[in-house]
């Protein structure tokens, strides 16, 4: 049948068949890339302003300046709060063991150590100023008139209702010519000690040392991560880890123990009984979670 054919005509061979256009095997869909399709462009990444050695060198400096200021600054007013809370409670201590003032004595105008009550009136009553309480006393018409113009104390809601918004009776306490104790209500008493109390003096101190060891503690965080604010990009060590997450949670306890002491210098047992205990007890768990992750990643390893 084939006989008369010439060589040309002849069935091609089957490496020629698979190699022809028809019978090419079809490529695999190459998956793009972040340059070759115009649909992953996006992904490109983003071209950062070039800094110099120069630029970043002057910004390192700065901020190694602005860290130790704030370690100053710090560090004084953790002295000046250590003063304050010495002689605040030196002074109470003084007061406690004070004898009562002998009759006829002058309780305002004494700088004698010893005590003495005096009924004053409250003419306008009670006034809260932001957590700041304030009252103007003056002297009942049966004595002398003299005018206390607002004699501050820590905020007490209680204490001003017992005062009212009229005309009202309030026990004062002097000690060295000053109010140090205001006594209001009946049957009810309450108490509230004054802005001029030896005792709020050093709880409020007390809360000044905390707030400025806060900062001693910020300024230590900001110095150790200088080029980093996050844990994962400190350097390899569960012991780093460890020490930066507790010197941040005993910052923000120091630091609203502080703010607490100094709103409420009266509250100071409260105070230490509460903050240090919810610290420690913080600080125990996220050290726990950090060993927990730390030993599970080293078994992985392994």
């Amino acid at each position: 049948m084939f006989g008369d054919s010439e060589p040309e005509d002849a069935l091609p061979e089957l490496d020629e068949v698979l190699h022809t256009r028809g019978f090419r095997r079809p490529r695999r869909r190459s998956r793009g890339t972040f340059t070759d399709a115009p649909r992953f462009a996006f992904r490109t990444q983003r071209q950062w302003p070039a800094v110099d050695a120069g630029g970043r060198r002057w910004l390192l400096w700065l901020r190694v300046c602005l860290y130790s200021l704030m370690l100053v600054v710090g560090l004084l007013g953790l002295f000046g709060g250590l003063v304050e809370t010495v002689g605040g409670y030196s002074d109470a201590a003084t007061m406690a063991s004070a004898p009562t003032c002998p009759s006829g004595i002058d309780l305002t105008d004494t700088t004698e150590n010893c005590v003495g009550n005096l009924n004053l009136q409250a003419g306008s009553g009670a006034f809260d100023d932001g957590g700041e309480g304030a009252i103007g006393l003056g002297g009942q018409p049966s004595t002398d008139a003299v005018q206390f113009e607002w004699v501050t104390y820590p905020g007490n809601a209680a204490f001003n209702a017992a005062v009212g918004d009229g005309p009202s009776v309030v026990r004062a306490e002097f000690w060295e010519g000053q109010i140090v104790t205001l006594t209001a209500g009946t049957p009810g008493v309450i108490a509230v000690t004054t802005d001029q109390n030896p005792n709020n003096r050093g709880g409020s101190g007390l809360g000044a040392m905390f707030v400025t060891l806060a900062l001693v503690l910020l300024s230590i965080l900001l110095f150790i991560g200088i080029r980093a604010f996050r844990l994962r990009w400190l350097r390899p060590g569960l012991a780093l880890r460890l020490s930066v997450s507790g010197l941040s949670i005993w910052f923000l306890g120091l630091f609203v123990a502080g703010v607490c002491l100094t709103n409420q210098p009266a509250r100071v047992a409260l105070v230490l009984a509460i903050a240090p205990a919810i610290t420690a007890g913080l600080t125990a768990l996220v050290w726990l979670a950090l060993a927990k992750g730390r030993g599970g990643r080293v078994r992985r390893a392994y």
